[in-house]
């Protein structure tokens, strides 16, 4: 929540969280990622695919959206598949977060 504040310094973008009684701000990204697993889920089980860690499910989560791109003849698949590596978040938490909870 107090990254949330610094949204905008950080990412030159307004940002706000709406907390509601039934969908507990949840919202696109949640049914995006909801249909990635459950891909995953059908097409490992089905191919009798090992997916073993965090890499694993980019790569195929990666792969599966470009095949998909191309099977509708689009250049870019419709959802943008992104990793971030342990190395990668502890550099922003020391370089960013960590002064935020002192100061706080």
């Amino acid at each position: 929540m107090f990254n949330l504040l610094h949204h905008k310094t950080d990412f030159e973008l307004e940002a706000c969280w709406t907390f509601t009684a039934t969908g507990h701000g949840k919202s696109a990204g949640n049914g995006i990622g909801a249909v990635l697993k459950s891909t995953a889920r059908r097409t490992t089980l089905k191919k009798n695919i090992l997916l073993s860690d965090a890499k694993d499910f980019f790569k195929f989560s990666q792969n599966q959206q470009l095949e998909t791109a191309k099977k509708s003849n689009r250049n870019n698949p419709a959802v943008e598949v992104f990793f971030l590596g342990a190395n990668e978040i502890e550099e922003i938490k020391a370089n960013i977060l960590d002064s935020r909870i002192e100061n706080l």
